[in-house]
């Protein structure tokens, strides 16, 4: 069985462009935690206390991790694509 190999120099376009968005996903990320990463001392500059950022913090990543699931339901809804309402109820 021969193994398969991959090389830059002789790479298909295919495999360039998943490359590349995956850097492209790279400084994404770099830039979104680092911009998430000053909320708090920039909170602490406006004089807000160590409770109100932890909690601000805290009731932020709450909020995001719950309702983050909306952000591609609603969409995906309003278009008319994906499964119903319906159909995500076992039938008895």
């Amino acid at each position: 069985m021969s193994a398969v190999r991959v090389t830059f120099g002789s790479s298909s376009p295919a495999f360039r462009f998943v490359v590349t968005m995956g850097i492209v996903n790279l400084f994404g990320d770099i830039t979104y935690e680092g911009g998430a990463s000053i909320n708090g001392p920039f909170m602490a500059t406006l004089g807000a206390s160590a409770a109100i950022v932890s909690i601000t913090a805290g009731l932020g990543g709450f909020l995001v991790m719950r309702f983050g699931r909306l952000r591609g339901m609603l969409p995906t809804r309003a278009a008319g694509i994906g499964p119903s309402p319906s159909s995500a109820t076992p039938s008895t």
